[in-house]
């Protein structure tokens, strides 16, 4: 026991754990399915990570080196994308006329336009003046 203002000194055991470059992680069915479905919802690797319980580092040397994984990980993005994309197309079929807009400037190219049309006292038009100033040169 410590005295008083003195640190207790902690021995990690020896031996516990895997070995050095083992993971976890294999390349099984379910790992595979689990990885695709954080995909799809857009998980960012390190979320993918924290879920599986590894480290971020360690998850994307398992995509690295397991090409399955990499698929996977991959098409559950390329999904969830598309997933996104049905849901807003679908909002929009069903009358949501901001998802319209959205949508139309996205994929139609259109755009907002504002006219300002500039008048002068009780709506006349404005006629530009030029003041032009002729002098003779002093020299």
């Amino acid at each position: 026991m410590p005295l008083d203002g003195e640190a207790e000194e902690i021995s990690e055991p020896r031996g516990v754990g895997r070995p050095l470059g083992t993971t976890k992680l294999q390349p099984t069915e379910e790992t595979l399915k689990q990885i695709e479905g954080l995909a799809r919802i857009q998980c960012t690797q390190r979320e993918a990570a924290a879920v599986l319980r590894v480290h971020r580092d360690t998850f994307a040397n398992f995509l690295n080196t397991h090409e399955k994984a990499l698929e996977a990980w991959e098409n559950g993005l390329e999904q969830g994308k598309a997933s996104l994309r049905r849901l807003q197309y679908k909002n929009a079929e069903n009358g949501n006329a901001t998802m319209q807009v959205w949508l139309g400037k996205q994929w139609l190219d259109q755009t907002d336009k504002s006219y300002q049309e500039i008048a002068g006292k009780d709506g006349a038009t404005l006629v530009p003046a030029i003041n032009v100033t002729v002098g003779r040169d002093q020299s």
